[in-house]
């Protein structure tokens, strides 16, 4: 039984897709997911099980009673990230199902609480090595690190035909053959999208014709504060017809193929997986991607190509990092095919499910 926080949505909340992703490719256990009741259908033998509707005490309240019950399951298997009140009500509930237990943690907790307190299963997973080493350092056990893994498409993407559909869905984007960068981070918490524009203000003046897009959803209010300071932004520095606030988008991986760059310079993932679903999903399709400096992100590099690396919280940096990508456009498609062998590698859906069954198994037999 795979249980995610109870008001995350199947669609766009990472720990919720992770989740479905790994139901989806199981292939030596069968999966119960727990969903709202308009969850999209899962392939395979894969039950939903839709106990998250009403208010969120009532979604809360459910799905405690199915880990309870047990829900027929022989592991239950949660994904949330944990905080001390979560944590206590989860290991009274798994108390009483008294089945055995795994934990993913999507990040690395917040800094002011200590990770020892937060263990609460059999087993504890984490998505990189430096969220690993955040709880190793703190006196706690060092938990399995199993890196989210994203379904690789047969063939790269097609960034014409990629790029038609989405100007056909929305023609005035009118980006026609310009280049275009995405920054498809967070606006609540990271000042990721600030150092876009900043940098978006610096390479316009070389690269006139370069266009910049951002497709965030606001998770809380304060993300509309921080997108009108983009678009406040953007005016200032003369770009704003070069913008583009696309904020949640239907065809996400038709706008993952159509770009050029994709581009994570954050300074913090609170709130989001490890090494963000949609930076994997860009990459498998052969998109190459600049990321900052910040753990876990700086692990990319070190694992294969088709990614540079930037200081954190720095504009100047990250444009001339862009610029000098811009005007080499030969060494895009090499970069996108080094991208989506990273993927292949080390963060393939399919070797994810192995490693979590396996996990299953040693549970199991403890």
């Amino acid at each position: 039984m795979l249980v995610t926080p109870p008001g995350a949505s199947t669609r766009l909340s990472g720990t919720s897709v992770l989740a479905r992703s790994l139901a989806t490719h199981g292939d030596a256990f069968q999966y119960r997911v727990l969903s709202p009741p308009d969850a999209p259908a899962l392939a395979g033998p894969v039950a939903l099980d839709p106990v998250y509707r009403g208010g969120s005490l009532a979604r809360s309240a459910r799905m405690l009673g199915r880990v309870v019950s047990g829900g027929g399951s022989a592991v239950h298997h949660y994904f949330f990230a944990p905080h001390p009140k979560a944590v206590r009500l989860v290991r009274a509930a798994s108390v009483l199902a008294r089945r055995p237990t795994v934990h993913t943690i999507p990040s690395a907790p917040a800094t002011e609480l200590n990770p020892a307190l937060l263990l609460f299963a059999d087993r504890t997973v984490v998505m990189s090595e430096s969220t690993a080493l955040t709880f190793a350092s703190s006196g706690a056990p060092t938990p399995t690190v199993i890196r989210p893994g994203t379904p690789v498409p047969e063939a790269p993407g097609d960034p014409r035909a990629a790029r038609e559909r989405l100007v056909a869905a929305d023609p005035t984007l009118g980006w026609g053959q310009d280049p275009v960068l995405l920054y498809p981070g967070d606006l609540s918490f990271s000042d990721g999208a600030l150092t876009f524009i900043e940098a978006a203000g610096q390479l316009a003046k070389e690269h006139p014709t370069a266009r910049f897009a951002l497709a965030c959803r606001a998770k809380t209010p304060h993300a509309a504060q921080v997108l009108e300071e983009v678009n406040r932004r953007a005016g200032q520095l003369g770009i704003a017809d070069r913008v583009h606030a696309l904020g949640v988008v239907a065809d996400m991986a038709s706008l993952l193929a159509a770009v050029d760059v994709v581009v994570m310079p954050v300074d913090t993932l609170y709130a989001k997986v490890d090494v963000p679903l949609v930076l994997l999903e860009a990459m498998a399709l052969g998109t190459p991607a600049v990321v900052s400096d910040l753990p876990p992100l700086a692990e990319l590099p070190i694992l294969g190509d088709g990614v540079l690396q930037v200081p954190r919280s720095d504009p100047r940096a990250l444009a001339q990092r862009l610029s000098a990508l811009l005007a080499d456009p030969s060494s895009w498609a090499p970069l996108g095919a080094a991208a989506r062998r990273l993927v292949i590698d080390h963060f393939d859906a399919s070797a994810m499910t192995e490693q979590y069954e396996r996990l299953y198994r040693e549970v199991l037999d403890a």
